[in-house]
C-alpha cells in the first residue's frame, strides 16, 4: 500500500507556498551549494534582485530560510547571506517533480470536463471522510492545503489563494482550476451543509480562484468555469 504524505520536505508547509519556479531555483541553489546572497539567488533563479527578494521574504516568513552574516574579516556590516533552516531540507523523494510530470501528463491526455469533475469530485469525498460529520468551514483548509492550495470560506464563497495552477501547468491552468473546484465541490458534499459548487471564476495571473456555494443537486454536472485570461 502507498503512503500518502502531507509534507513535501522534512517540515510540513503549503504545496503552493514552494511550488513556483523562482522560489525551487532558490531552494535547490542553497540545498546544493550552502548558503548565497540576494545577487547570488538571483543568478541561479535567472531573475533581478528585486524578484528574488520578493519571494526569499514569504519563504523566510514560513521558516524555511534563515538569515546569517558572512564572516569575512572586512571591516563593516558583514554581508547578507541566506541559508535553508536548520532541519528543512527538499528529499530526494520531493513530490514537486512527480507533481510536475502529474500535470503534464494531465494535459497530454485532454480530459473531457466531465471526467475532470467526476475525478475532482471522487477525490473531494474521499478527503471530506464520514459525511456529515464535519463543517465546510473545518475539512476545507486542511484537505486544499495538501493540494497546494490556501482556502477560506465564508457566506457561500469559497476562496483559494496561492493557486499552484498556472506553476504546475502553465500552458493549461484552467485544467488544474477546473479539478481544484471539482475538489471543493467533493468536499462541500460531504460536509454537514450539503452544499455544492456552482460557479467559478479563476485567475493563474493573481493565482486566486473564487467559487459560488449553492444547495446540493442530485445530478452531478460539469461545473460552469470562468477563466480570466492575462491581459496582453
Amino acid at each position: 500500500m502507498m503512503a500518502y504524505s502531507r509534507t513535501v520536505s522534512s517540515k510540513s508547509v503549503p504545496l503552493a507556498l514552494i511550488a513556483d519556479p523562482v522560489r525551487l531555483r532558490i531552494l535547490r541553489r542553497l540545498e546544493h551549494e550552502g548558503p548565497a546572497g540576494l545577487e547570488q539567488l538571483a543568478d541561479a533563479a535567472g531573475v533581478h534582485v528585486n524578484t528574488v527578494r520578493a519571494h526569499v521574504t514569504p519563504l523566510e516568513d514560513a521558516g524555511i530560510l534563515a538569515r546569517e552574516h558572512a564572516q569575512t574579516g572586512a571591516r563593516g556590516r558583514p554581508p547578507l547571506r541566506y541559508a535553508l533552516a536548520p532541519g528543512w531540507r527538499m528529499h530526494a523523494t520531493d513530490v514537486i517533480g512527480l507533481t510536475e510530470l502529474l500535470a503534464a501528463t494531465l494535459a497530454a491526455l485532454d480530459p473531457k470536463p466531465a471526467q475532470l469533475q467526476a475525478i475532482g469530485h471522487d477525490w473531494g469525498r474521499w478527503l471530506g471522510g464520514r459525511p456529515g460529520a464535519q463543517g465546510l468551514s473545518e475539512l476545507l483548509p486542511d484537505a486544499m492545503t495538501a493540494l497546494g492550495f490556501e482556502a477560506s470560506s465564508s457566506d457561500g464563497i469559497v476562496e483559494l489563494t496561492g493557486c499552484p495552477c498556472a506553476a504546475l501547468l502553465p500552458d493549461r491552468p484552467g485544467l488544474l482550476c477546473r479539478l481544484a473546484a471539482a475538489v471543493v465541490d467533493g468536499l462541500a458534499a460531504t460536509a454537514q451543509e450539503r452544499l455544492a459548487v456552482e460557479f467559478s471564476t479563476h485567475d493563474p495571473a493573481t493565482r486566486r480562484c473564487v467559487l459560488r456555494l449553492g444547495e446540493q443537486r442530485p445530478a452531478r454536472r460539469v461545473l460552469p468555469l470562468r477563466l480570466r485570461r492575462a491581459r496582453a
